[in-house]
């Protein structure tokens, strides 16, 4: 009985053995979620790629396990949505899954973990990279059955941190990303990073690509910024479309750097395929020069290059991105599952889903260590997070080439010194960062420079020909008025003005900066000097109608030397800290220039210069009020009172601009030189031109003759009243003789004048001589209907005479006269123009009366 017992025993054991080892294979069963149909191109790429991995994956690692145990894989399609990835997955769960691989997109994956957590199943996901997915809490994230073999967002953002601060030591950046979890946590993770380090976050915007404006409105903002170094994070697709446009914008060049994360891997090649099918353009690929793009290392070691050879061989085509980090997924699982079987769990059990979920223990069992996986050593941190490295990538001429990696778990990035990075100059030069700025400041060579030397030059040498000119004709009655002495320092002062020019061209320095204070202030001195010397002559002499001496070099001499000490004394004073030029920088403008200032207030004694110069133009200002009456022979107030309101305008201007807070010192330049140019000429017109321009219009009249009815007379021994009656006398006409103040009212530059005045009535002929021993000229006026004669409306004591387009305005003693002579023009211009028998006109009699005269003497220049 009891042998019999026994074997019955001992012959359960064997057909439970038999059972057991022959009976049917434990299969491990395996889905992946991906999103094969539906969803972007980059999507299908990977989802593809990514199946076609786990399926080598399973085979490889099904020829590790004991006879009897296999993995299977189905590949489910999640169709890009939430909804359809949890559906799919937990029908397979139900239908005996016990690992699920997927989904692609952060969002997806952590929908479908809230929905695996119920059911206990182990997920990985080698694509989704959010930071949400890191935490472990409640059931809102990723649970303690998730894991992921590619490292998370913040890791990513912490190697871009540190390319910028460390690597290339940029400082200043602007960030643009997706809408998604996945763009938007690189971005935090960056600006966290940077926030306590030198890097300056000037632009962070989102953008949506599916919103009609979206990222063509973040572009064109973010080019306003002028940041040169911009960080990237979307979707590739994302990138192939804003291309052209940033390209449009300017947003590349040897000044710019684009960082991306590892989505842009994929946009080199694919804008090769669209320039190739005619959707871009090669300027789209250039655009791509110089960018940086760090990405979690896809694979190192004969494992990768074993799994390229076999995916080549299986599938003809290459391994696609991602696709290593899922073969991995499955790596992990099968050795977490021997993990288990080693702890005492059968094959059945856990074939059957009867084991702990948790992969904790064994991730942390293998974390020092590692687990071998074809991305390299598969550790992981306490929230089942990839302790992964990355490679830094540099895109040129589309090709990518792997410039640095990191090197432990602390992220630290080293370039590789034989791949040097190629940025967008095609050299190792590393952009700045900042814009690309070029000078602002006027070289000689510079088509505006030559413009204004040019300008320049011409008025130097207007101005020296003046001097030469004042002095040839300084006899002559309006050079003698005005003086030729104050001419010659006025031009004097305008040259040492005009000289400045010169310390506006090329580059600001010292010597440049005080010797232009120095000029302007000299030449102004010397100039304000002429103009109060000249003014308080005039009004000495008309004030108490007496004659002083003349105006002579020394008194002007003195005055300068005065007015130049006040001046220079200020200056000495500023000059105790000397004025230096000071480098500015203008990005918005992508110039760079420099302004002078020093240590010193430059305002206090900006204030005290310019104080001290406007006193000096007050007085003058009212010196030439004051004379504004005296008779115009002797007096040019208006002309010095035009001259002082330019120097107050161009001066009050000048320091306005000069000393406003942010005006550009290209601006401050320009108003300086133009308001100098305009200035000096000014005064030269005023005070010399208008004198000179008047004394050749009076050589064009004497070489005129007859053709232009002028009548010319020199100093001689019959004049005035006295050559009037020797022309009544031959003639034997009625003739009314006077003499006049006056003016001409049709010409600006016209003043009064005493003019000796004849009417010869038979024939109608009115004689004007000019009344000056030093220049006698006049005019002869045919009387007839075209002349006017009419007492003036304005002037009191008046008559206007028009002809020719010219007004006349005389002068007379009284009422009675004035009415006189209206009244006699008026009656001679009635009658018939008609010349005397033989006589010729009344020219050739009047000069007949001149010649029987006596010979004359020549006419002292």
């Amino acid at each position: 009985m009891i042998y019999r017992r026994h074997f019955g025993v001992l012959l359960h054991w064997l057909v439970l053995l038999t059972i057991l080892d022959t009976g049917a294979t434990q299969v491990l069963k395996f889905v992946s979620v991906f999103p094969l149909t539906e969803g972007t191109q980059n999507d299908g790429i990977f989802a593809q790629s990514g199946s076609k991995s786990l399926e080598l994956a399973v085979a490889n690692l099904s020829a590790t396990l004991p006879t009897g145990v296999e993995i299977s894989l189905q590949n489910l399609d999640s169709k890009a949505l939430g909804d359809v990835a949890v559906a799919v997955a937990t029908q397979a769960v139900a239908d005996g899954a016990i690992g699920v691989i997927g989904e692609v997109h952060s969002s997806t994956s952590m929908t479908l973990a809230l929905a695996l957590t119920d059911t206990q199943t182990i997920q990985c996901s080698g694509a989704s990279t959010s930071i949400a997915l890191s935490q472990k809490s409640a059931r809102y994230f990723f649970s303690e059955y998730s894991y992921r073999t590619i490292p998370s967002d913040d890791h990513q953002g912490t190697v871009i941190s540190k390319v910028i601060t460390n690597t290339f030591d940029w400082t200043t950046i602007g960030l643009i990303h997706g809408n998604s979890g996945y763009a938007a946590g690189i971005a935090d993770q960056v600006v966290t990073l940077t926030m306590d380090t030198r890097v300056e976050v000037i632009f962070n915007e989102q953008y949506d690509i599916t919103v009609a404006g979206s990222f063509e409105a973040v572009l064109t903002a973010l080019k306003a910024t002028d940041a040169r170094i911009i960080v990237w994070s979307g979707d590739p697709e994302d990138m192939l479309i804003f291309i052209p446009y940033a390209r449009k914008l300017g947003l590349y060049g040897p000044s710019y750097s684009w960082i991306c994360s590892e989505t842009a891997l994929s946009v080199p090649a694919t804008v090769i395929a669209n320039i190739a099918n005619g959707t871009m353009e090669e300027a789209d690929l250039d655009f791509l020069n110089g960018m940086i793009i760090t990405s979690p290392m896809e694979g190192s070691g004969a494992a990768y290059a074993n799994l390229q050879a076999e995916y080549s061989r299986a599938y003809n085509e290459t391994l696609q991105q991602y696709a290593g980090f899922a073969y991995d997924c499955v790596v992990v699982m099968v050795r977490m599952l021997e993990y288990v079987h080693a702890s005492g769990v059968s094959w059945t059990d856990i074939a059957a889903g009867n084991f702990p979920r948790d992969v904790g223990p064994f991730l942390n069992a293998t974390s020092s260590e590692g687990i071998d996986g074809v991305t390299g050593s598969l550790r992981f941190d306490d929230n089942f997070n990839r302790n992964g490295m990355f490679n830094i990538f540099n895109v040129y001429d589309g090709q990518l080439r792997i410039i640095g990696k990191t090197t432990n778990d602390s992220l630290v990035v080293e370039l590789d010194p034989s791949v040097p990075p190629l940025f967008y100059s095609g050299t190792s030069q590393i952009p700045s960062g900042k814009i690309a700025l070029t000078r602002s400041w006027l070289k000689y060579s510079d088509p505006l420079a030559i413009v204004l030397l040019s300008l320049y030059a011409t008025m130097m040498l207007i101005t020296a020909m003046s001097v030469r000119l004042v002095y040839l004709w300084r006899q002559r009655s309006s050079i003698k008025a005005l003086s030729p002495v104050h001419m010659t320092f006025i031009c004097l002062g305008l040259e040492v003005a005009f000289t400045s020019v010169f310390t506006h061209m090329g580059e600001e320095t010292m010597v440049k900066c005080n010797v232009r204070t120095v000029l302007y202030g000299i030449s102004f001195a010397i100039v304000i000097a002429g103009l109060i010397a000249k003014t308080y002559r005039v009004w000495r002499v008309f004030s108490y109608e007496k004659l002083t001496t003349p105006l002579t070099v020394g008194v002007i001499v003195r005055l300068a030397g005065l007015f130049s000490l006040g001046e220079a004394s200020l200056l000495a004073l500023w000059a105790i800290s000397p004025m230096t030029p000071s480098l500015v920088e203008y990005e918005d403008a992508g110039t760079f220039d420099y302004l002078c200032g020093s240590d010193t207030d430059d305002v206090v004694f900006a204030a005290l210069i310019f104080a001290y110069n406007g006193i000096l133009l007050l007085l003058a200002t009212f010196l030439a009020m004051e004379t504004r009456q005296a008779p115009s022979k002797y007096n040019e107030s208006k002309a010095i009172a035009y001259t002082c309101y330019s120097l107050l305008f161009w001066c009050t201007l000048i320091m306005a601009v000069s000393y406003t807070g942010g005006t550009r010192a290209g601006t401050i330049r320009l108003v300086q030189i133009f308001g100098v140019l305009f200035v000096t000429s000014t005064t030269w017109v005023l005070l010399i031109g208008r004198i000179m321009y008047r004394e050749f219009l009076k050589a064009r009249w004497r070489s005129a003759g007859q053709s232009k009815q002028l009548l010319e007379t020199k100093p001689g021994r019959s004049s005035g009243m006295a050559l009037a009656r020797a022309i009544s006398a031959q003639l034997f006409d009625a003739v009314e003789v006077g003499e006049f103040p006056i003016r001409v009212v049709s010409s600006w530059w016209g003043r009064w004048e005493r003019y000796e005045v004849i009417l010869f009535t038979v024939p109608a002929r009115l004689s004007l001589r000019l009344l000056d021993p030093t220049r006698s000229s006049g005019l002869v006026v045919i009387l007839d209907e075209h002349v006017r004669a009419i007492r003036s409306k304005i002037h009191n004591l008046s008559f206007e005479l028009s002809f020719d387009g010219t007004v006349m305005l005389v002068q007379t003693q009284s009422d009675k006269e004035t009415d006189s002579w209206v009244r006699k023009l008026t009656e001679a211009a009635k009658k018939p123009a008609t010349d005397s028998e033989g006589g010729g006109s009344v020219l050739g009699a009047a000069r007949g009366v001149f010649a029987n005269t006596g010979p004359l003497p020549d006419e002292v220049p």
